[in-house]
């Protein structure tokens, strides 16, 4: 039977504009940067995962479901016949649009991005081309995203739209035979002409997301799936710029891999330094992205501002998840969490927004950021000795302080440093800050030996300090120096537990130091062992990457990494700085 909607999408499909070129996307690197300009300036977003999954609160038939709340349709193997009926309880009567901008606005964010369209493939909005929406499945005559879109006018917050390039729902795919991964995170076309017809709808509800709610963010997932290919991100690329120029769109559209164009998306990590590019991490607030009600492991205050300074600082801005409850509310949890983050940017402000990255050595007290001649020192871990050292910079400071506060502060150059006299306390429990105002072209930095952890966009951290250590050996974490050392006996076993969410093979590197090298190792984690031999690096504190081999990670799933001696043949095994999950891209 052919519904209204359905006459709809093959008008539209017989109408639709003709492809555009992905030349057509060009411009000047002014040009882009002036498009770039408010989100290089921002730092600090919003991101709401909410859709029909949201109903289900991550439990399936009275059964909790492990995984991520919004692929609960996949992690419970829920037919689509069945799953479509949850839609009809989606109620959200509690939602009010004013108070999610005005909470966010408060919390210090400049931008937010809603899942219009998640993997399940429900939309948020009533669409002319799917019945399967918030008013046809879901019986909601509210327009959820016309009330955000016009109360982030209001208060100057800029309006953005997630939206998945996989599909369960749509008629033009269907699941994969194979495991979990190849059904349900690559399905397959279910005919000869469904990618053509696929790509058309993605196309005419896009451009409902620009001419109803002027959506300024285009942010699209799934981007892995077998079936889209770099050259269908550029031809949807295109398109995009055509029908919305002045809006900034996200590396999915394409391969996230191989494209950085408009801004990269980092996804519950954080990289290591600067990258060469725009970019955005986004986090969650507890767990899981979909509101998930038996998930209460809730990252701290603390935790969620130092997580922006460090993004900040490396240049990159925090996109913070919260997943609101089928009602529209944002769980308890949220609140408290937003309001000390802006409090903490009420009086921190100058030290964040417009900032630019440091060109100075990673601190580990902190982090560093800095606007012209004019340094922000962001102290995590304020010093019990009343000195801090900035290592790696000299300047001619001509006006110091710590704000926030009365107390005073001195600062004196030492060779390839900066000595900083601190009060015995610092001026907040999160990062209290020292503005450092340098005279005009007096800021000197220097490059130190770097022990630090080179991670690259896409990598898997397993650090020395979030390693579980068990076994009767003298193996330990040494806070100092931050690696795991002592590793003398063959009992001892390091344990990680790190959650993969994009799927498939990755390297593995050990950042290890040995004066001698020699002995062996083994590394476990989904059934496959890695063996090898430590290299000889010269000293303890002299630290080189060691490629352990390839790992192949198949699910979006939490693993389990152990690693120990199996042979001795110097004092220890290494000072081990990280393992490192490197993606090998195809």
């Amino acid at each position: 039977m052919i519904t209204p909607k359905i006459k709809n999408i093959l008008m539209a499909t017989a109408v639709a504009l003709a492809c555009i070129s992905p030349l057509a996307a060009k411009e000047s690197k002014e040009d882009f940067d002036a498009r770039m300009q408010w989100f290089d300036e921002a730092k600090f977003g919003l991101f709401i995962h909410w859709g029909s999954y949201s109903t289900l609160a991550g439990s399936w038939n009275g059964k909790q479901i492990d995984g991520y709340a919004e692929w609960i349709q996949a992690g419970a193997d829920i037919p689509k016949a069945e799953y479509s009926e949850v839609a009809k309880r989606f109620n959200p009567s509690k939602f009010n649009a004013e108070e999610w901008i005005k909470t966010a606005k408060q919390a210090g964010m400049k931008y937010m991005v809603i899942t219009t369209k998640h993997h399940d493939g429900f939309c948020l909005w009533d669409s002319k081309y799917t019945e399967y929406d918030i008013k046809d499945a879901a019986g909601v005559e509210k327009d959820l995203l016309g009330e955000l879109s016009a109360a982030c006018k209001k208060h100057g917050i800029k309006f953005g739209t997630y939206y998945s390039i996989i599909d369960w729902h749509h008629p033009t795919q269907k699941p994969a035979s194979g495991d979990f991964w190849k059904k349900w995170g690559n399905p397959d076309w279910a005919g000869p002409n469904a990618k053509e017809e696929y790509v058309q709808y993605m196309k005419n509800q896009l451009k409902e997301l620009v001419d109803r709610y002027d959506t300024q963010i285009f942010w699209f997932d799934g981007d892995w799936w077998k079936n889209w290919s770099m050259a269908d991100g550029e031809d949807l690329y295109a398109y995009l710029r055509e029908i919305q120029p002045t809006a900034i769109i996200n590396n999915r559209v394409s391969k996230r891999n191989s494209s950085k164009i408009d801004f990269g998306t980092p996804e519950q990590f954080t990289p290591g330094t600067k990258l060469d590019y725009y970019w955005e991490a986004c986090w969650t607030i507890n767990h899981s992205w979909g509101y998930k009600e038996h998930d209460k492991n809730w990252k701290t205050t603390k935790q969620l501002v130092q997580k922006l300074v460090d993004i900040n600082s490396k240049g990159g801005a925090l996109l913070l998840n919260i997943g609101p409850t089928t009602e529209g509310e944002f769980p308890p949890g949220c609140l408290d969490r937003l309001a000390g983050m802006g409090d903490w940017l009420k009086t921190h402000s100058e030290a964040i927004y417009k900032t630019n990255f440091a060109d100075i050595p990673l601190q580990d007290w902190g982090r560093v950021l800095q606007k012209g001649d004019t340094i922000y020192l962001h102290v995590f871990d304020w010093p019990a000795d009343g000195k801090l050292t900035v290592a790696g910079l000299n300047a001619d400071v001509q006006e110091l302080m710590l704000m926030n506060s009365e107390e005073k502060v001195s600062a004196e150059n030492k060779d390839k440093s900066l000595l900083i006299r601190i009060p015995a306390k610092g001026s907040n429990e999160y990062s209290s800050v020292i503005k450092l105002v340098a005279a005009p072209g007096s800021i000197k930095t220097f490059e130190l030996p770097d022990a630090s952890v080179p991670l690259k966009e896409g990598d898997l951290l397993l650090s020395a300090k979030k390693a579980e250590i068990t076994g009767s050996g003298t193996l330990k974490y040494e806070g100092k120096n931050k690696n795991l050392g002592y590793w003398s006996s063959e009992d001892n076993v390091a344990t990680w537990k790190q959650e993969v969410v994009i799927p498939g093979q990755y390297r593995v590197l050990l950042i290890c130091a040995s004066p001698k090298g020699g002995s062996q190792f083994v590394l476990e984690a989904a059934e496959q062992k890695l063996t090898g031999t430590v290299n000889q690096t010269g000293a303890w504190e002299k630290y080189q990457e060691l490629n352990a081999g390839v790992l192949n990670l198949p699910e979006i799933t939490n693993y389990t990494f152990s690693l120990k001696m199996t042979e001795k043949k110097s004092e220890a095994l290494f000072n081990l700085k990280a393992v490192i999950l490197r993606p090998i891209n195809k």
